[in-house]
């Protein structure tokens, strides 16, 4: 398993799942780990001493050390050699949030937790490693899997460990947590974003093909472990609906079980739920039409729901594809356009202020 330490000192894992093959370390790991005690004593403690910047310590447990990203850890998998830099990112984001959660003044008091993080390492270095690998088992909507891309079988997990660094590192007050839609704020939508989102120090964590269930792995596996953002927008669901992940009942008990979740881990952090956009399908349409009924019902004190959906239909019911992509389902620069003018104030009232909810 991968361990590291959170914003809240716990010890951080990612579990290995039934029946896949354990990753050995490589003999490297100790000359790596060894290279960077070096490191932490070499780099240039004038620059660093008395300043507010962030140690760049990369501490890859139990694969090794890395520093700044600029060394690469190879491990042994039976299938070949696969280089494991996305953890070396995540667990670099978790511990070295940790580091400054010390609020120690000066590099030279900092570094016994240097040293005491790279014991750490050295302690858990003989221990397997396993790592989710091909598609998961298949399962109940609200029940947590891993994804799978069978276009680029390897990409998944470092894509949400990228989201899980990006979380971690810097200002963050609000998640951007859903599917290809909310990834699509870094293609169509990325003017719109820049112009809308950017200045609420917003961060795009969503990962295209996930259905409920990715989301909830995700949450299970350090995305938003030890940071406390003000709001998280979810939109999630429409995956389910295209690969039959749940009936209707079973997808908004899916999106439940997310928002407990959150407000279990994270209860200071606000929900804005979003409802699910009409599609081009007009079956498929109307199966989104009543999950965002029950949607609707699970708005709470730190809960609001939000339907844009008359916003992507003209008053007949017919879908605006001028706002659409030319698949019916993803959004083009025009729908972002009109997504974001209608998400910027709501995001903006709920982080100056409670939710209020509208009675019905």
């Amino acid at each position: 398993m991968l361990e590291g330490l959170n914003g809240n000192n716990k010890i951080y894992r990612i579990r290995g799942e039934q029946g896949i093959p354990p990753l050995q370390t490589d003999p490297r790991a100790l000359a790596i780990s060894t290279l960077g005690v070096l490191r932490a004593i070499a780099v240039p403690l004038a620059e660093r001493e008395c300043s507010s910047k962030r140690m760049r310590i990369f501490i890859t447990m139990p694969i090794g050390v890395s520093f700044g990203d600029r060394y690469r850890h190879r491990s042994m998998h039976r299938d070949g050699i696969r280089t494991h830099r996305a953890v070396a990112q995540h667990n670099a984001a978790l511990l070295r949030k940790n580091i400054m959660n010390t609020k120690l003044k000066t590099m030279m008091c900092r570094l016994p937790a240097v040293f005491f993080l790279l014991a750490c390492g050295g302690i858990v270095q003989s221990e397997e490693v396993s790592l989710p690998s091909g598609p998961a088992p298949a399962g109940k909507a609200w029940e947590p899997a891993w994804g799978y891309w069978s276009a680029a079988p390897t990409a998944w997990l470092p894509t949400h460990l990228g989201h899980v660094k990006s979380i971690h590192s810097g200002m963050m007050e609000v998640v951007f947590l859903g599917d290809s839609l909310t990834k699509g704020w870094e293609g169509a939508g990325k003017e719109v974003w820049a112009s809308h989102f950017l200045p609420l120090h917003a961060v795009d964590a969503g990962i295209g093909g996930d259905t409920t269930r990715q989301v909830l792995w995700r949450l299970d596996h350090g995305l938003l472990e030890g940071v406390k953002p003000k709001v998280v927008v979810l939109m999630i669901g429409v995956n389910n609906i295209f690969t039959n992940t749940g009936t209707d009942e079973e997808i908004a008990k899916g999106v439940q079980t997310i928002l407990e979740k959150i407000q279990s881990s994270n209860p200071g952090t606000k929900i804005l739920l979003l409802g699910i956009f009409p599609l081009g399908n007009p079956a498929q349409s109307e199966r989104a039409k009543a999950i965002n009924a029950m949607l609707a019902k699970m708005e709470g004190p730190s809960v609001r729901f939000l339907d844009l959906s008359d916003k992507f239909r003209d008053a007949q019911g017919n879908l605006l594809t001028e706002y659409y992509s030319p698949d019916k389902v993803h959004l083009a620069k025009p729908g972002y356009e009109v997504w974001g003018a209608v998400l910027s104030p709501v995001l903006t009232e709920m982080l100056t202020a409670p939710i209020s909810v509208q009675p019905k």
